[in-house]
């Protein structure tokens, strides 16, 4: 059984999340032990108990996410790469539990390969009601996002609205709610696209629904044309706004977090960027997300001073304005691509893909294995640490690469999100693409999987 032990990163992580200045980790400090499939334990303060890793049925995808509500229902979506060419389509492939993770079944998008394309998609929740963008090429004019929508907790789904954002082609939209009920949604236009990740006339936007998604406002200007590679879903802040960016300083090749930050509304967006430690960070390598007491967080990868990808975490008590100095969680080998999760009562997680292997993340061997990882913090008791596999399995062997013109061997890139999100009842789920088989395809749409982790209290 593994041993529970105490992380000297705990102090650190604890003076971070309450909005502390010049607080550094001890980058000697052992890393927590992993809790693997299978495994259970209990200390004074905690029972952890991981599940096996479950096949979600029929549908094949990547880039899972994962939404649940106050009660058992549990909904994961995938990015199908392929679905019919009808603009009415819903996308998916869609999966519902109504048992805590137990079992699913697959609402809709059985996936066949079809002339369509689903590439991008969100999902969140707010009370009973399930909200879920879907880009695809099937809507006119080219690369437009859907919303499908499920008022009674996933038994049932409609399509809410169609061609949503007013300036296509778009990329990445992603969507919140606020708890007045607007819905807001942010997305990148594509405008000429160029060989490197930002469009030179892309442009970062911002636009809102306040009647549940049918109809839609603005959009406004989050960021100049050219400015940001990478936007984030919305976090809403009583009544401010602010999104987590990624700004390209060169077109692509270097990343520095920010955050947009609106007091009237999303009509106008003041960027605030994040001192950043080391190196700048690499796209699709960022987080965030809000406490319940509405401190708001990033958390991202970016090198530590030994070249290993590690992750950082930094908080706001002022709505993105000003930032506590980033702390490296110290973790085993190397990290990327991480995604946080913020459980009703506190606490946090953050879901990567992690190897053993250690240096420069360009430079890792080609036989590198990727894990679905999680770490796990509680900020408002212990503030211990620990970490979980959620496969013993890789979910990919090769090298790791996110930019473009990365994958010119035709490689599987590992350039998605896993999916992560924590049920009222303290489960917090992790969802992940077993990408084992892909044998070189960069096009590789593999079985979606899930792992529920339960992390209560002792009594």
């Amino acid at each position: 059984m593994l041993l529970w032990r105490r992380f000297i990163l705990s102090v650190t992580i604890a003076s971070v999340l309450a909005g502390c200045a010049s607080v550094q980790s001890d980058m000697n400090a052992p890393p927590p032990p992993f809790f693997s499939p299978g495994s259970s334990a209990s200390t004074q303060s905690w029972h952890v108990t991981v599940g096996l890793p479950v096949e979600l049925p029929v549908g094949r995808g990547v880039e899972p996410t994962v939404a649940t509500n106050g009660g058992d229902d549990v909904v994961i979506m995938a990015a199908s790469g392929h679905t019919t060419s009808t603009p009415v389509d819903m996308g998916g492939p869609l999966w519902v539990s109504h048992d805590l993770g137990k079992t699913f079944e697959l609402a809709f998008g059985q996936t066949t390969k079809t002339v369509g394309c689903v590439c991008d998609i969100d999902l969140i929740s707010e009370g009973n009601t399930f909200y879920a963008t879907t880009l695809s090429n099937s809507v006119f004019p080219f690369f437009n996002a859907n919303l499908v929508s499920s008022e009674d907790g996933g038994h049932t789904w409609q399509m809410k609205a169609t061609a949503i954002a007013k300036e296509p082609p778009i990329d990445r939209p992603w969507i919140a709610a606020s708890p007045t009920g607007r819905l807001g949604s942010t997305f990148m236009t594509m405008g000429k696209p160029t060989d490197k990740l930002v469009p030179k006339d892309g442009q970062f936007l911002y636009q809102w629904s306040d009647d549940g998604g049918t109809s839609w406002q603005g959009p406004s200007a989050i960021a100049p044309r050219g400015g940001v590679w990478l936007g984030l879903r919305p976090v809403f802040l009583g009544k401010d706004l602010a999104i987590p960016l990624q700004i390209s300083n060169d077109h692509g090749s270097h990343m520095q977090p920010a955050v947009a930050l609106s007091t009237d509304d999303g009509a106008s967006f003041t960027i605030h960027q994040v001192a950043m430690p080391y190196y700048e960070t690499a796209p699709l390598s960022m987080s965030g997300g809000k406490t319940p007491d509405g401190r708001l967080l990033l958390v991202w990868s970016a090198p530590d001073p030994s070249e290993t990808a590690s992750l950082w975490l930094t908080s706001s008590a002022d709505h993105g304005v000003s930032w506590s100095d980033p702390v490296r969680l110290g973790l085993t080998g190397t990290a990327v691509q991480p995604m946080l999760a913020v459980s009703p009562d506190g606490q946090l997680a953050v879901a990567y893909y992690g190897t053993n292997a250690t240096g420069d993340l360009h430079k890792l061997p080609k036989d590198t294995a990727w894990y679905p990882r999680a770490v796990i913090l509680d900020p408002n008791a212990t503030s211990s640490l620990f970490q979980v596999q959620a496969s013993d399995s890789p979910a990919y062997v090769g090298p790791f690469c996110n930019r473009v013109n990365c994958d010119e061997d035709g490689i599987f890139v590992l350039r998605e999100y896993l999916g992560a999100a924590w049920s009222a009842k303290g489960n917090l789920f992790v969802a992940f693409t077993d990408a084992s088989e892909a044998n070189g395809d960069s096009t590789y749409k593999g079985p979606v999987k899930v792992v529920r982790v339960d992390v209560n209290r002792a009594t």
